[in-house]
């Protein structure tokens, strides 16, 4: 996930791939660091309540969805 144009305070909202409405508004970004590969990945603190929803809609393909797309002003 791209992520170098977000800084740690950022308020973002996050989708997973090919949805058009958020599973979660207002989470705020931690921080970033790149993989061994060069690419910025960002870390999310999320609100409690929001957790559970979005672990339900990932469903059990979760992992292999390719993570999540962060908009920013979320």
């Amino acid at each position: 996930m791209p992520a170098d144009h977000l800084a740690p305070g950022d308020t973002v909202a996050v989708y997973l791939p090919g949805r058009g409405s958020p599973i979660a508004t207002g989470a705020r970004i931690s921080g970033t660091s790149q993989t061994p590969s060069g690419t910025t990945v960002a870390r999310v603190t999320l609100r409690r309540t929001d957790v559970e929803p979005i672990m339900r809609q990932m469903g059990a393909a979760g992992a292999g969805q390719g993570g999540f797309v962060l908009v920013a002003g979320g």
